[in-house]
């Protein structure tokens, strides 16, 4: 029941479009923390914290990319993920 609340807080302020709350909702899809485990919307929830100039999402991206983790491993759109981020020298 607990994690079921948390799921619905994190997910309004998600969509009230808190990028943290953003990024969390990512992980939470990402991990099937609290919800059924989905890399397509993980990684939905990770742009949409990453359109609004969050860091971290960026670099959990550029990751996803790098390993292949629920995306098509992509070293060219992990290093550009990257270089958003702030990381040139990746």
């Amino acid at each position: 029941e607990n994690e079921l609340l948390a799921f619905k807080h994190m997910k309004s302020a998600a969509e009230a479009g808190m990028g943290l709350a953003q990024h969390g909702l990512g992980f939470m899809y990402m991990q099937g923390e609290c919800v059924e485990q989905n890399a397509a919307k993980a990684l939905e929830w990770f742009s949409r914290a990453a359109e609004q100039g969050l860091q971290g999402a960026m670099t959990t991206i550029g990751m996803m990319y790098r390993e292949g983790n629920g995306v098509e491993r992509d070293e060219d759109k992990a290093r550009e993920w990257f270089r958003k981020a702030g990381f040139d020298d990746l």
